[in-house]
């Protein structure tokens, strides 16, 4: 019960804090930590980050730190993009090698982005205090 109190705070501060949803820590903590099967930990991923992201979007909301009407369109078109994959899931072997390279492409990828968008900050925040020096 206390690692997924754990779990779940620490993917809530990461959700509240960079607006990443926390499925980057949630799924592999349900393949790996909870053991739950591929499938089932995807969609409980999902579920799990409906609730986390509506209560952080609440509270954006409330700051009104949000584009309401880019934030609806990109809906839209997830909406539909997420019914199109969570079908296609079902009919998926998620046991295939093919299946596990693509998705750790994938993990690889967003690594890079999240490492890649810290570094331009980092940087931009040495280069900010070695400005006010001079």
């Amino acid at each position: 019960m206390l690692k997924k109190i754990v779990i779940g705070l620490i993917v809530g501060f990461i959700s509240g804090l960079l607006a990443s949803g926390g499925g980057i820590i949630l799924l592999p903590s349900y393949l790996y930590i909870f053991k739950l099967n591929e499938k089932e930990a995807r969609a409980t991923t999902i579920f799990s980050m409906l609730i986390i992201t509506t209560v952080t979007s609440i509270v954006y909301m409330g700051y009104k730190n949000f584009n309401f009407e880019l934030g609806l369109k990109c809906a839209i078109g997830g909406i539909i993009g997420s019914y199109i994959g969570s079908k296609l899931l079902n009919k998926m072997n998620t046991d295939s090698k093919v299946f596990k390279i693509v998705f750790i492409i994938f993990l690889l990828y967003s690594s890079y982005c999240m490492l890649r968008w810290a570094m331009e900050i980092i940087f931009g925040v040495i280069s900010g205090i070695i400005a006010s020096w001079g």
